[in-house]
């Protein structure tokens, strides 16, 4: 699997191997929402061709709709052909974030 560069990293501050954390099940969708949120185009085409489209789509419906904004769920959504899940509330970084 190709390595995360450098620039992906810059995100993961906390995580000595970014690359073992997507290797690792119970790390992987935290890594993979982060970069969803606050990584810029060169992060998500690093992390597309990291885990490829169908852990990434896995990772959001797990826990998008907690994880990401608004925003980067509809990107995300959009990008990966899902519908955005029917929730009332909002969530955790939709208050923090509300764009």
């Amino acid at each position: 699997m190709k390595a995360l560069p450098a620039h992906a990293r810059r995100l993961l501050p906390e995580l000595d191997d970014p690359d073992g954390a997507l290797d690792d099940a119970e790390l992987r969708d935290g890594v993979i929402l982060r970069l969803l949120e606050e990584g810029d185009s060169d992060d998500l085409r690093a992390l597309v061709a990291r885990v490829g489209e169908s852990m990434l789509a896995a990772a959001v419906q797990r826990g998008g709709d907690r994880s990401l904004s608004r925003r980067s769920w509809r990107f995300a959504g959009f990008i990966l052909g899902m519908e955005e899940p029917d929730t009332q509330a909002p969530s955790a970084a939709e208050a923090l974030w509300p764009l």
